[in-house]
């Protein structure tokens, strides 16, 4: 794994309608998406990021009236980016903090 020249110093996984990967510039001064690849990150977890992103544009009815099969997996959907958000955290190291927001809790990843 390569080190990019600039990395964003915070990064949020998040979903959104359309776009190839859920991840996030949240650093100060900064805004829009961030390509894994930009970031260092593996192949493997950059295809399990999209993966994730893809489930949720999946679902029938979106993005106007958007609504989970059932409440479990809607349940089971964000437990699974919690989940990609602690590998991506772990493949950054330290010195990039990963947000992930997820019932009211907007802590860094790293402090959870």
């Amino acid at each position: 794994m390569t080190e990019p020249a600039e990395r964003p110093a915070v990064v949020l996984v998040m979903f959104e309608w359309s776009v190839k990967y859920p991840l996030w510039d949240r650093s100060p001064g900064g805004l829009g998406l961030v390509d894994p690849e930009a970031l260092g990150v593996l192949p493997s977890l950059a295809q399990r990021l999209r993966a994730w992103n893809e489930e949720h544009n999946d679902v029938p009815n979106g993005p106007e009236n958007f609504t989970w099969p059932s409440r479990q997996a809607g349940v089971e959907w964000q437990r699974r980016g919690l989940d990609l958000a602690y590998a991506l955290q772990k493949q950054l190291g330290p010195d990039v903090e990963v947000l992930y927001l997820e019932g009211g809790d907007d802590r860094p990843v790293r402090e959870r």
